[in-house]
């Protein structure tokens, strides 16, 4: 699931994340240079109680802290797995489920477009 969007002014309005949003209306406006993150990893959640603003690098160490990024769950050993794996209905889905990764994850793995056994 992706951050919930809303769009703001009518039709014609310019599409704003949700998370975003909640954090203005809760808190207040959003430091210029700094974004909103979740605290609960959910990213359509919009409880202000969950939120805090930070910089993208901050950002990006609560991704690695907290394993969220395929890269940071997959070893070497279980890319070259999912490589090895015969390409049938259904197998990526089920690969997604099993390493615990997003199924775009293993997609990227198998066409070469993510070198994880090289981690």
């Amino acid at each position: 699931m992706g951050h919930g969007r809303l769009v703001v002014g009518g039709r014609a309005g310019k599409v704003e994340y949700a998370h975003r949003l909640a954090w203005q209306y809760w808190v207040g406006p959003i430091p210029a240079s700094l974004i909103v993150r979740h605290t609960c990893d959910n990213p359509p959640c919009v409880n202000p109680a969950h939120l805090l603003v930070g910089t993208q690098a901050d950002n990006a160490l609560d991704m690695v802290k907290r394993r969220r990024h395929g890269k940071e769950k997959l070893t070497p050993d279980m890319v070259r797995e999912i490589r090895r794996r015969p390409k049938t209905p259904g197998a990526i889905k089920a690969m997604a489920a099993e390493f615990g990764v997003h199924p775009q994850t293993i997609t990227e793995i198998r066409h070469g477009r993510m070198r994880r056994d090289t981690l």
